[in-house]
């Protein structure tokens, strides 16, 4: 497995904030063949490691000169819900009066903890019901004793039903459809950020956490990759003959669990729900069968399209539910010919997709052009590679 222990990196190098504008972004493209109108910003910097394919140190509007006509573009239109919230706990107070237990009116809470907790939701398991880590601290209560969010006045609620092997608690939210519940996070909620940010999610990030395509309410981290992608970049695409198409994928936390490195079983990675339409499954085979390639915006695009390939209906690969599908070393891949990713932690499971995609080979070289180049910025809000499926 790849561990890139070596791969220390000063603080400045990890990307505090997207570039602006977004397509301007560092590209290092790692595939075959030249480029057109390309621009090399550092002719000076040189790895003499690497011979082929051959790395270019380019920006992500370079991009549709790395295309040609009849390729399409497949990004993730998910959203990323603000899951990270401030909440206290509470416990129910009822009244003894037999008039006033009849009584309809919500129960009385009472607060157990003087300091406020951080609650940060990770994972979906059920309807409305998620796993999240807390900052804090947390009693176990016997009474299971509730866990108040928003303000006082507009208060809502989540009953603790239990604390996982892995220390995250599972929270039942209360008397709230699935659309009320994420508007109102979308009120009292912030950006999950990245720990290793180390920094608190401020008004910016709303935006800025998000894609350019982001619709379908439903993630907890981001599709980092398609942070890159902006109007003018996909109306140069569309003017090329490239078109532009869309799943969606709630991506999880749990996506990004660490990898021991003595595992000897593949990594449990969380269920996450996810669509493939008909529509994009069929014009998928269409670019494929007449010698087009699919480039995925993303390695949660990958997994959305690969589980697909596998589980998907008749008609082409159309799938609409969830998967747990872990991609790495000796997957076969079907749908997927280019794959534009951001720079990834050792030992997250995007990273092990990346080299069974491109090979671990072509990703070490990679990664460490970049960090001998000063331009490039690391990780969620940094800058994105491009490679080519390894033949």
């Amino acid at each position: 497995m790849i561990r890139f222990d070596d791969f220390l990196l000063p603080k400045a190098r990890i990307a505090t904030r997207p570039k602006e504008p977004r397509e301007q972004a560092n590209l290092l493209a790692c595939v075959e063949g030249e480029p057109q109108n390309t621009r090399i910003q550092n002719p000076r910097v040189q790895n003499p490691c690497i011979q082929n394919p051959r790395i270019q140190d380019l920006r992500v509007q370079d991009l549709p000169s790395l295309l040609k006509q009849g390729d399409v573009l497949v990004a993730n239109d998910t959203k990323v819900l603000p899951a990270r919230l401030s909440a206290k706990l509470v416990a129910e107070q009822k009244n003894s009066n037999s008039e006033a237990a009849l009584d309809s009116t919500p129960l009385e809470v009472t607060p157990l903890e003087v300091t406020p907790l951080e609650v940060t939701l990770a994972e979906k398991v059920a309807p409305n019901v998620f796993r999240a880590f807390v900052k804090g601290k947390l009693r176990d209560h016997r009474d299971h004793s509730r866990l108040q969010f928003g303000s006082d006045a507009h208060p809502f609620f989540a009953r603790m039903e239990a604390r996982d092997s892995d220390g995250l608690l599972r929270l039942k939210f209360e008397n709230l459809s699935e659309e009320e519940l994420y508007d109102r996070l979308e009120s009292a909620g912030a950006m999950p950020l990245p720990p290793y940010l180390k920094r608190r999610s401020d008004a910016q990030d709303k935006h800025d956490y998000q894609t350019l395509f982001a619709r379908h309410r439903g993630a907890f981290a981001a599709p980092t990759a398609g942070r890159h992608l902006t109007p003018s970049l996909i109306a140069a695409l569309k003017r090329k003959g490239i078109e532009t198409l869309f799943v969606t994928l709630h991506v999880s936390f749990g996506s990004f669990r660490p990898v021991r490195d003595d595992a000897r079983t593949p990594p449990r990675m969380a269920r996450e729900a996810f669509a493939v339409s008909k529509e994009v499954a069929a014009r998928i085979q269409t670019c494929r069968q007449g010698g087009g390639r699919v480039l995925a915006v993303g390695t949660t695009v990958v997994r959305a399209l690969e589980t697909a390939a596998l589980y998907g209906d008749d008609a082409g690969g159309a799938f609409c539910g969830e998967t747990s599908l872990f991609i790495g070393e000796g997957f076969r891949f079907q749908s997927c010919d280019l794959l534009l990713t951001n720079f990834h932690q050792a030992r997250a499971t995007p990273l092990l997709l990346t080299c069974a995609f491109a090979s671990e080979e072509t990703v070490r070289r990679a990664y460490a052009h970049a960090r001998a180049c000063e331009r490039y910025r690391f990780f969620s809000y940094g800058d994105v590679c491009l490679f080519a499926r390894r033949k």
